[in-house]
């Protein structure tokens, strides 16, 4: 109603993915109601945030692995810390080893090496907190449970904001040696000789800085947040007492691995195509291009892969907020990410309102062993969920029990390790597919 007038009827279509997200999200927030300072918070599946690890000190910019077991912090005013993470763990869980350079490292999948963060000596300063920017170092490879460097790794020196594919055979950065800071690369990664190997650009730019960059699952593009800060931050808006909201500009992109081609994730950014200048976004421009940090579920459901970042816009009626959003990315079935296949964002359900969060960071939650409950593979070391074939008379999940033993074929969420271990699709079955050791949804068929 406007002005006296009704308007309408309107219809709108919505696409309801038949799955559930696997795994919680850790993000950051420095404004926060229940903590004395900077804290690492865990949206548990399904439920309300809770503080992970927090307290007196400061706790942030902080990296997990894609299985949920190993969680690194770096600490404000002291050295950072490497968490060992298990089913049963509670919040603020005991140091399992220092962590040299900790501060935005990229964990490998199982948690068992990381990539410290380089930063490069010069004016354009890189990524990180203020006490990072005091720091000069070049990129290195650590063990986990140790803290010590791992020699011969030929992960470049530039190496910044770095990140591992969910299958852990790729690693992406920002090589802060290359262009000024203004360049995304890829390169092939062995877990099992710790080493890296053919190093190539696949973004370059020429006014904006790319970072956070992140590997869809299926390893076969990138995304990354592409801003005008050289810090690759939004400046603290929305998150620091006192700041304004009116963060530096900064979009979310996708890359196709095969062909070079960027894309603006335009649908999740508020805007309709990426050719848009207005977008669909209730109040226009003060609800575009403040998007920053961007994360991925290192599993597919539904479909789709599940993107997460932080972002300064109107939540309904309650103003300005830097709060977290998601997005689901359409999984595509020939492999080709040359366009844009992302869909409205949505609002983080779960997460403090008001508290300048940011950067919320999937990962799967530490697996189970053999003979306890799970409803899918996922949820179990073993790889696999036995379900009896009995249907719920309320319609919900049944829960299953974890095993090792391989069946005839890999239902959705199994282990597998090529498509030809998952089940084959029934009448009307978009089929599944292997991805990063699961059989996955294909898109639905609308």
């Amino acid at each position: 109603m406007n002005g006296g007038n009704v308007h309408g009827p309107v219809s709108i279509s919505v696409t309801i993915a038949q799955a559930t997200i696997k795994g919680s999200l850790y993000y950051n927030s420095y404004v926060s109601v229940s903590s004395l300072a900077g804290s690492i918070y865990r949206i548990p599946p399904g439920g309300r945030a809770e503080v992970f690890l927090g307290g007196f000190g400061c706790y942030g910019c902080h990296t997990l692995s894609a299985n949920g077991q190993r969680l690194i912090s770096h600490t404000g005013g002291g050295p950072g810390l490497a968490y060992a993470l298990d089913p049963n763990t509670q919040p603020n869980p005991p140091t399992l080893a220092p962590s040299p350079l900790s501060g935005f490292a990229g964990l490998s999948p199982d948690g068992s090496v990381y990539v410290a963060s380089a930063h490069p000596a010069g004016a354009a300063r890189p990524q990180g907190t203020p006490n990072e920017l005091l720091l000069v170092n070049d990129a290195a490879l650590y063990e986990t449970n140790t803290g010590a460097m791992v020699p011969g790794s030929d992960v470049p020196g530039g190496a910044m904001m770095p990140t591992f594919s969910p299958d852990g055979t790729l690693l992406t950065f920002n090589d802060g040696l290359i262009n000024g800071g203004r360049s995304i690369s890829v390169m092939n990664f062995d877990l099992a000789t710790r080493t890296a190997s053919e190093d190539r650009v696949i973004f370059t730019d020429t006014d904006m800085y790319p970072g956070w960059p992140f590997v869809l699952p299926d390893s076969r593009a990138v995304v990354f947040a592409r801003g005008q800060n050289p810090q690759f931050t939004g400046a603290g808006a929305g998150v620091l007492p006192g700041t304004e909201f009116l963060g530096p500009p900064s979009d979310l992109y996708i890359v196709d691995l095969a062909t070079g081609t960027a894309t603006i994730l335009a649908r999740a950014m508020g805007l309709n195509t990426p050719e848009d200048t207005t977008g669909y976004v209730p109040f226009g421009s003060e609800d575009l291009h403040k998007h920053y940090y961007p994360t991925i579920s290192p599993v597919a459901a539904g479909g789709y892969f599940w993107l997460f970042f932080d972002s300064i816009r109107h939540y309904g009626n309650a103003g300005l907020n830097r709060q977290l959003w998601g997005t689901a990315i359409s999984i595509s079935p020939d492999g080709n990410y040359s366009h844009d296949p992302s869909h409205p964002a949505f609002y983080l359900p779960g997460q403090e309102f008001g508290t300048g969060n940011h950067r919320a960071f999937a990962a799967l939650d530490a697996c189970v062993q053999d003979g306890d409950s799970c409803l899918t593979g996922i949820d179990c070391c073993g790889g696999f969920c036995f379900i009896p074939e009995v249907e719920d008379e309320f319609g919900l999940e049944v829960t299953g029990t974890c095993t090792s033993e391989t069946p005839e074929c890999a239902k959705r969420d199994d282990r597998c390790t090529s498509d030809d271990d998952c089940c084959p699709p029934q009448p009307g079955d978009p089929g599944y597919v292997c991805i990063a050791g699961f059989c996955a949804d294909l898109p639905p068929i609308l």
